[in-house]
């Protein structure tokens, strides 16, 4: 009887990472749970165990668990010696064998373990949307378990996210750690998983480290240390064959170090880092310039680690980052053993982000993606852009290109990242699932009656973006008629939750208002950040985060020591946030009607098939005409080629900033969203000249990316180009033809803004709010409106509006 009740408590064990749980337990004629591991188990499994069991029972009932038998193991003696080895790279992999009254869960590595509970939770029906009980759907009652017998190994071996800020310990905002918590638990429960440990910037730890030797040898370092205040970012002149054996000896030495603390089956143990210290200052002595660009002398450092290491941990990859000023491939080939992180769309500037993807899967098999979904910071909290479509659009692309990773920089907020992060999490497991089921699956659970309201509202945040103007006067309504159609109690909740987040935006917008007034901005932030703590529990936004970067960016000066303040607050005083109350952001009775304004107008023709319908009107003919272009940021347009030919331009440009590392013009040809053509003006400065290809009639998409270059673009066709609303570029003027169910046009711009008719008759614009404006079309026959404004204008009440050039 001991080992029975033993074994039914298995599941409260410590499972630390010094304890060994191998053949534990077996209760009377073989029934109970048995987990089987020869090696430590992961600090957090235990919980992870306990939670399969406790869901198990949910389903088919505590008494048929306790009565069945299910082995979590790493052992071959539960599986054929065929699908055994089929599980030996992958440390995520696993095999499942069910029937009414067994489980049987094998894989090499406890990753895989966990993966398997989770994922066979997820066949009974299990969903875990977003973190949080209230996010979860449970799976329908049972007698018995799911048979099957499957070998499942995720499509994309790297998934995995964080968010900017991390965790703070033993806040008194969060006394309990529920943000951790909630967020460790729901990653783990949608099959996140790291097969190689990626890693940072680590030339600095080498430094620190070797501190005292490198004071004795200043011929090591780009610049010599201070022996008073070392500057620990200093680079390495890694021509110095001294210098690289006592570097390839310093990283040996950590990952012994590593390995004796986790154990060589640790991801920690998986991998050691090379990545240099962040910024510039690369060395520029005569050996270091023979080795080449910056690029050859990182991964030149990195391939002799990878050599050195690679007798004694054949299996250890060295990691660092295709970053900054060593962001292209180096020209030699890469060592086996060297895992790249690639960071596209962010401090690279060599060529288009699809261009670079495939230059480094040329390069090395051993890759992986770091892109940067909603960070708090630049988005000021608002939703990941185009987080419906992104995640399915950027793992495709990914897999095109045979990189098999991808690590998100992000934010814990339910309301910013929530439905992105989800998508990533089942895409990126499961290639063959589809992106519009997964998405309508979660808002029907979720939402219920409210699901098309609430639909129609994220939607727009997805594909407009969350333009505070125009949300203040139509979310109030829409929240009120998803509370109503919900059926129930929890669907009422979900969509409460969605509505204070939607409070913070525009508290936080409030604050972005006031900003030009230091009294008035101190308000709004203290309002703000008071609201997103007492709304922390909710889990919509990153409170602790928030209650930092937003004061540091729009308040310096009382920023000094806030952090040490806020700390020293009570829970009793965080606690005490929730009861507050806070006054409603919405405007109740606004002239900005939903059911009018934005959802009831009829979708317009896809971009191309807009193009060929003005190109065809004979409101406008192709023109050799040039016309200035002024982009204000990076910037796409699109172009209707009469034949095949090619296009000149000309072009003159500043540098923003000479201290940046990194200025470029670059232009891409986007043929049917594939990258057919690209170029980069590397330090363009002044003035320069290019062409475009076209290779045959038909629509093309334009894209430039201006890494630190402020740019004037003489465009030599101004007669076939057409911008989508909203583009962030100045042009002399441009043309829209009204949809013929717009009654009146909604729009918003930053500046100042003039409209006419095509008889040039200037037309009226009725400001409804801040850069909100209306232009009434009702009784008018206008067939063309001409624009002048300091930035081209977002029309709201249309879907894939495009203007044209003449």
């Amino acid at each position: 009887m001991f080992f029975q009740a033993l074994l039914l408590s298995l599941f409260s064990l410590s499972c630390n990472n010094n304890s060994i749980l191998s053949n534990t337990a077996i209760i009377e004629n073989g029934k109970g749970i048995l987990i089987d591991c020869d090696y430590k188990l992961l600090s957090d499994f235990n919980a992870s165990v306990a939670d399969f069991k406790q869901q198990l029972s949910k389903v088919t009932g505590e008494k048929h668990v306790n009565s069945s038998q299910i082995i979590l193991s790493n052992k071959a003696k539960y599986i054929d010696s065929k699908t055994y080895a089929s599980l030996e790279k992958s440390r995520q992999a696993f095999h499942i064998a069910a029937q009414s009254n067994k489980i049987v869960i094998v894989a090499r590595y406890q990753e895989g373990i966990r993966n398997g509970m989770y994922w066979y939770l997820g066949q009974l029906g299990y969903r875990w949307y977003f973190p949080g009980d209230l996010w979860t759907k449970e799976a329908s009652p049972r007698r018995d378990f799911i048979s099957l017998n499957k070998t499942v190994k995720p499509d994309f071996a790297n998934r995995s996210f964080m968010g900017g800020g991390g965790f703070p310990n033993k806040h008194p905002g969060d006394p309990n750690g529920i943000v951790r918590e909630e967020w460790t638990k729901w990653s783990n429960r949608n099959l996140f998983g790291t097969e190689v440990k990626p890693q940072g910037h680590a030339w600095q730890d080498f430094v620190k480290r070797n501190k005292a030797i490198l004071l004795q040898h200043p011929e090591y370092l780009a610049e010599p240390l201070n022996a008073k205040k070392p500057v620990l970012r200093t680079k390495l002149c890694v021509s110095n064959e001294k210098l690289v054996n006592l570097f390839v000896e310093d990283r040996k030495k950590k990952l012994e170090e590593t390995i004796l603390k986790y154990g060589k089956n640790h991801l920690e143990s998986t991998s050691i880092a090379a990545e240099p210290s962040d910024g510039g200052g690369h060395c520029t002595c005569t050996n270091c310039q023979k080795l080449g660009s910056v690029s050859n002398r990182v991964f030149h450092l990195a391939n002799r680690t990878a050599e050195a290491l690679e007798s004694e941990f054949p299996d250890v990859k060295v990691a660092l980052l295709a970053y900054n000023e060593h962001s292209a491939p180096p020209t030699f080939p890469l060592h086996k053993n060297v895992f790249v992180t690639i960071v596209p769309y962010g401090f690279q500037h060599e060529t288009m982000p699809e261009k670079f993807m495939e230059q480094w899967s040329q390069k090395t098999d051993n890759i992986q993606a770091y892109e940067y979904w909603g960070i708090l910071v630049s988005r000021k909290g608002k939703p990941v852009q185009n987080f419906l479509e992104r995640p399915g659009k950027e793992l495709k692309l990914l897999k095109d290109n045979n990189i098999n990773g991808i690590r998100i920089e992000s934010t814990y907020s339910i309301g910013a990242a929530g439905i992105s992060l989800y998508l990533l999490s089942k895409l990126a497991f499961d290639t063959s699932l589809n992106s519009t089921n997964l998405t309508e699956e979660l808002l029907e659970d979720c939402f219920g009656g409210g699901k098309e309201i609430m639909q129609n509202m994220l939607t727009r945040w997805s594909s407009r973006d969350f333009i505070p103007q125009i949300e203040r006067s139509i979310l109030e309504k829409e929240f009120a008629s998803a509370d109503k159609a919900a059926n129930s109690a929890e669907q009422r909740e979900r969509i409460a939750a969605f509505k204070k987040y939607a409070t913070f935006l525009l508290y936080a917008d409030d604050v972005e208002r006031a900003k030009k007034d230091k009294v008035k901005v101190r308000k709004e932030l203290k309002k703000m950040t008071d609201y997103s703590w007492s709304i922390l529990p909710d889990l919509m936004v990153h409170s602790y985060w928030i209650s930092n970067p937003f004061v540091r960016i729009y308040d310096k000066e009382s920023y000094r020591g806030y952090v040490k303040r806020e700390r020293e607050k009570s829970t009793t005083y965080f606690s005490g946030l929730r009861q507050k109350k806070y006054p409603s952001p919405f405007k109740s009775n606004s002239e900005i009607l939903l059911k009018d304004n934005i959802r009831s107008v009829q979708r317009a023709e896809a971009v191309l098939k807009d193009a060929r319908k003005i190109q065809n009107s004979g409101k406008r003919t192709a023109s050799n005409n040039k016309v200035l272009i002024k982009p204000a940021k990076g910037f796409s347009m699109e172009y209707y080629a009469d034949n095949a030919h090619d296009l000149a331009f000309s072009f003159s440009s500043k540098v923003i900033n000479p201290k940046r590392v990194g200025t470029a013009f670059i232009i891409g040809l986007y043929e049917r969203d594939k990258l057919i053509w690209t170029k980069t003006y590397k330090d363009a400065t002044e003035r320069g000249t290019g062409t475009l290809p076209f290779p045959k009639k038909g629509n093309y998409t334009i894209k430039a990316k201006m890494p630190n270059v402020k740019l004037d673009l003489n465009w030599h066709d101004k007669g076939n180009t057409f911008f989508r609303c909203g583009t962030p570029i100045k042009v002399p003027e441009y043309y829209y033809q009204p949809l013929e169910t717009q009654k009146e046009l909604l729009f918003t711009t930053k500046g100042k803004v003039r409209a006419f008719n095509e008889n040039g008759g200037e037309l009226v614009l009725e400001t409804l709010d801040k850069n909100i404006y209306k232009i009434n079309l009702a009784n008018k026959q206008i067939e063309e409106i001409k624009f002048k404004s300091s930035l081209i204008i977002d029309i709201l009440n249309a879907d894939n509006c495009l203007f044209y050039l003449k």
